[in-house]
């Protein structure tokens, strides 16, 4: 149902992506209506939760990763104080390890996050925003109206704001209406959990990574460009067990649980983030990639920003311009 009073900003798309920006958009004194179309494959929950801030950013957005993996505590600190809801975040570091299984760097501050719970947290947070509503919808439609934007709705309803976010994920390239294509494809990750003492630090290397998670041991992560398919595959068990194997030793441990999520890929795995140039109406939190879970909520807060008429120069590299 619409706001009262109407929203300013709709947000398409429920995930980390979505739920960040209507925080800190509701935050900054917007009213916010995120539509969310539930899809099997939904990367955010799927997710291993890696902050690896240090592992294969240029110069050009090093920056940025670091200042995203830095805003966590603030972040989990704040749900826990809205929605009593504790967010499990490590910072201890991740080990890198090379082709030959052994360990190369430490990458201090670096770690991972719960990404179950803290998904929890930020529906439960947004829920209970006093700015912010949520609406189980799948949207059919978007575009201009007036001085601002639109959202209809297969329920058959139009809801219009002056600003429309699009966080769709590995879906972001089939909303109807976009003024320009957005390069997003889905790549299918696989990961699964052994029942194993956990590492004592998260691991990187050798084609995946170890996280632990809940006394076991959480591996990752296939990458499969195969369409909008959420499966897990033989091959896919048989390619994490032998990263386990590489990185600890592991090919024998017994699996606990083994799911895949869509990540929503942009062509140089990086986000597509910011206003539209052209189309000022229209601001993306797209193809965040394999670094959603790591850069959604620093992009909220930048996102709200440029809303509010600010010129936010650390979005420059992610801008939807890149790809002409």
């Amino acid at each position: 149902m619409p706001l009262s009073p109407a929203p300013d900003v709709l947000v398409v798309g429920g995930g980390i992506a979505g739920l960040t920006a209507a925080l800190a958009l509701g935050d900054a004194g917007r009213v916010v209506l995120v539509l969310d179309e539930r899809r099997p494959g939904a990367a955010s929950r799927a997710s291993a939760g890696m902050l690896g801030a240090s592992l294969g950013f240029d110069a050009a957005t090093a920056r940025q990763a670091a200042a995203a993996r830095d805003r966590y505590p603030a972040l989990v600190a704040r749900l826990l104080e809205d929605t009593g809801i504790a967010v499990p975040l490590d910072r201890s570091g991740i080990v890198e390890v090379g082709d030959d299984g052994e360990p190369v760097a430490l990458h201090p501050l670096d770690g991972f996050v719960d990404a179950p719970p803290l998904m929890d947290a930020l529906t439960t947070a947004a829920i209970r925003h006093p700015r912010v509503s949520l609406t189980a919808d799948a949207v059919a439609r978007i575009g201009a109206s007036g001085g601002g934007g639109f959202v209809a709705t297969e329920a058959g309803d139009r809801h219009e704001a002056r600003h429309v976010v699009v966080a769709t994920g590995a879906w972001a390239s089939q909303v109807a209406g976009l003024p320009r294509a957005l390069p997003v494809r889905p790549l299918r990750g696989e990961l699964l959990t052994l029942a194993a003492a956990p590492p004592p630090r998260a691991m990187y290397g050798c084609g995946g990574y170890l996280i632990p998670r809940g006394g076991e041991v959480l591996v990752g992560a296939t990458s499969v460009d195969d369409g909008f398919a959420p499966r897990t595959t033989p091959e896919g068990r048989a390619a994490l067990l032998r990263i386990a194997d590489r990185l600890a030793g592991l090919a024998e441990a017994p699996v606990t649980a083994h799911w895949s999520g869509l990540r929503p890929m942009s062509p140089d795995a990086l986000p597509i983030l910011g206003v539209d140039p052209a189309h000022p109406w229209l601001a993306y939190a797209a193809g965040l990639s394999r670094n959603g879970i790591l850069f959604a909520p620093w992009a909220a807060d930048q996102l709200a920003a440029e809303l509010d008429g600010a010129r936010v120069t650390a979005l420059d590299p992610f801008r939807v311009a890149r790809f002409g």
